[in-house]
């Protein structure tokens, strides 16, 4: 849905939305404008479960966007989301005949709770690299007062004080274990889920450009959208070299052809052309040494010994060649030029 845009969009919110590829590009994005790095404000607005280790790291708020409803993000495809995210609830499930089978079990997985102070500390000591049964020893350890009262209150008496503590130790350190495995696969669902529209995204976006190419390529067998450029064999001949098409055009040398009209009526005159591609062998120029020039010259001379049995001459043939008949200089033109290489390419001999 691309909620965030929408949302920054239709609140008049002044920040750009950028979108990334995969959670880890995420993570560095957020990271660099929290601590603002590569040129970030610090001012970022973004979506993550609360409490998580981001907001334990960094000084952060919650924007108090207009409240969720069905209705608002109903408005998704008209671009038209203007209120907060969804909530996401965590809630206790346990098996429906645990009350029955084990009711001290029971009574204290209801009792049960943590607030969002436990949970900020919990997660600030993950991020310092403990791990869950030394966080869940720690809590337990500076907090006796808070999960006493979640153990019943007749289970004192059976069994005895001292056992009593030793056998609800271990409970207790499940139960924090569980809740921070939950927060982990939270966290690893939340990866799973923006790598998945992460992907949904991209797909989107070849899907879109494949289109366009294919439009493109429809439009580039039916529309000449550069001039057909050739130079005339004699002349040709004599340059010594691949020369560049804007030193050849500001000479007077270059026979433009400007439609498929035109191309059709200079073929009908009984001309032949030569369609010659090279390769680049230099990075200044295409052919530094004149290995492929010498070739093209042979290839002329051949085409030539070809077509005198028809009363052809030299003055028959013309030559279409990469760097003489598309601009090198203006990269818009050049552009236009290499989209109607499908026409120049059917159009010679």
């Amino acid at each position: 849905t691309k909620a965030e845009e929408q949302i920054v969009n239709n609140l008049n919110i002044p920040l750009t939305v950028s979108y990334s590829e995969n959670y880890s590009q995420y993570t560095k994005a957020l990271g660099d404008c929290l601590e603002q790095k590569n040129g970030h404000s610090g001012d970022c607005i973004f979506y993550s479960y609360f409490p998580s280790t981001t907001d334990v790291k960094h000084n952060i708020s919650r924007i108090g966007l207009p409240e969720y409803t069905p209705e608002c993000y109903a408005k998704a495809k008209t671009k038209g989301i203007d209120c907060d995210y969804e909530y996401f609830i965590l809630y206790k499930i346990a098996w429906a005949g645990l009350f029955s089978w084990a009711p001290d079990a029971a009574s204290f997985f209801q009792s049960f709770s943590l607030d969002g102070g436990d949970q900020s500390s919990m997660l600030s000591w993950m991020a310092s690299g403990m791990n869950y049964e030394t966080i869940a020893c720690k809590w337990i350890t500076e907090n006796k007062n808070k999960w006493t009262p979640w153990i019943p209150s007749d289970f004192a008496d059976d069994p005895p004080p001292e056992v009593q503590d030793n056998n609800w130790i271990m409970p207790v350190v499940i139960a924090l274990s569980t809740f921070a495995g939950i927060l982990l696969l939270g966290s690893f669902t939340y990866w799973v889920f923006s790598t998945w529209r992460a992907k949904r995204r991209f797909q989107q976006k070849a899907r879109d450009l494949m289109l366009v190419m294919v439009d493109e390529c429809k439009s580039c067998l039916t529309t000449v959208e550069h001039p057909m450029v050739l130079v005339h064999a004699p002349f040709f001949k004599t340059l010594g070299a691949i020369c560049e098409h804007e030193m050849l055009r500001d000479s007077g040398h270059l026979k433009c052809l400007d439609t498929l009209e035109s191309i059709a009526e200079f073929r009908a005159l009984g001309t032949v052309i030569i369609f010659f591609s090279h390769q680049w062998l230099g990075w200044s120029h295409p052919d530094p040494h004149g290995t492929q020039w010498e070739v093209m010259l042979n290839a002329v001379d051949y085409v030539l010994d070809k077509i005198q049995g028809e009363g052809k001459k030299i003055t028959d043939i013309w030559v279409w060649l990469d760097y003489m008949g598309i601009p090198q200089r203006n990269r818009s033109l050049q552009n236009l030029a290499i989209k109607s290489l499908p026409i120049y390419a059917s159009s010679c001999d």
